[in-house]
């Protein structure tokens, strides 16, 4: 226990650390939004300055990291209460969040940065009540993961963040939050499977329940042939297992994406790899650059039970989108 107060210690002082040159880049990404040209120059240049004060800082920050890591080898963070609720999740969620580090989440999602948004998304994840919450995109450095922490601790006393490996300071994103504590919790990495985002060890937490084991991932954005490898793993990884699995996060498949459709129908029962094929407002989940819907976010399980799309952005959240993926929600019944 002491072991892990230290750690959780050093975790926060180099996020400390690291924090000034992300805000830095926050309010770079504010100027930007400036329509007068004067001002703009001025808040580009005030945020430059600071960013460059900052990167001592920062470098000092992602040392600690770096060496915390070596040295705890953990695979992932958790904070979780000695207190156990009985039975199984029975409610999950899943929700790619876009809150990337600083001004990342306005480069890649076009959203205004994870600080600004963190409260509204602590509301609504305790206004679904789910019991199992699976979280992507969602960084501890500077990415809003402790705030939400704060936020959301009462309800989900079980905690499971910084999950996988942090090189280069580059965490792929994964939170993992329940009202019932696992029996076991582990992270399995994607082994000799490299996709389009290099610095990104991705893999999948897998959390123990009483009747279920529950996967929570990212898969790759890049190739839809290194997504159905990163599938296959998973599928390998559960012949092993002796209870049923329920599989929630940002699958990143697109209705090309053959083999990983007919991999996931062959696994999972309310998995529709036709209906996967022809994606529009009414069961999209992400709407790209292009305007084109796709069904990224997927809770896959061995029963057919429809999957709930829950609106992120759009019409009820014209003026302040939560993120740029809708939210997913599944009942499963006693």
């Amino acid at each position: 226990m002491q072991i892990e107060a230290v750690e959780e210690s050093v975790n926060y002082l180099a996020l400390g650390l690291e924090w000034p040159l992300w805000k830095a880049t926050e309010l770079a990404g504010s100027g930007l939004r400036i329509e007068n040209t004067a001002f703009k120059s001025i808040a580009i240049f005030a945020s430059s300055v600071a960013g460059f004060a900052a990167l001592p800082l920062y470098f000092t920050g992602r040392l600690l990291t770096l060496i915390s890591d070596s040295y705890f080898k953990r695979n992932f963070i958790k904070i979780t209460s000695a207190n156990k609720t009985e039975g199984s999740p029975k409610t999950f969620l899943s929700f790619n969040v876009c809150m990337m580090p600083g001004i990342l989440s306005q480069i890649f999602g076009g959203m205004t940065p994870a600080s600004q948004r963190v409260n509204q998304l602590a509301q609504f994840i305790k206004a679904q009540r789910a019991d199992v919450v699976s979280l992507q995109e969602l960084t501890f450095a500077g990415g809003g993961a402790n705030q939400l922490i704060q936020q959301i601790k009462d309800v989900y006393p079980h905690i499971f963040y910084r999950i996988g490996p942090n090189n280069a300071g580059m965490e792929n994103g994964l939170f993992f939050a329940s009202r019932i504590k696992p029996i076991s919790e582990n992270y399995i990495p994607f082994q000799e499977i490299t996709g389009r985002q290099y610095g990104f060890k991705r893999g999948f937490f897998v959390a123990q329940f009483e009747d279920q084991y529950v996967i929570s991932t990212h898969l790759d954005p890049g190739r839809g042939t290194v997504r159905a490898e990163q599938i296959k793993a998973i599928i390998e990884y559960k012949k092993g297992l002796s209870k049923p699995i329920l599989l929630m996060g940002d699958l990143n498949i697109e209705p090309e994406d053959a083999a990983a459709h007919a991999l996931l129908a062959g696994s999972f029962a309310n998995y529709d790899s036709e209906a996967a094929k022809h994606i529009d407002e009414t069961n999209g989940t992400y709407l790209s650059k292009e305007q084109r819907w796709l069904q990224n976010d997927h809770i896959l399980t061995d029963r057919k039970i429809q999957q709930i799309v829950i609106p992120a952005f759009g019409d009820k959240y014209k003026n302040a989108p939560l993120s740029d993926h809708h939210a997913v929600l599944v009942r499963v019944n006693a």
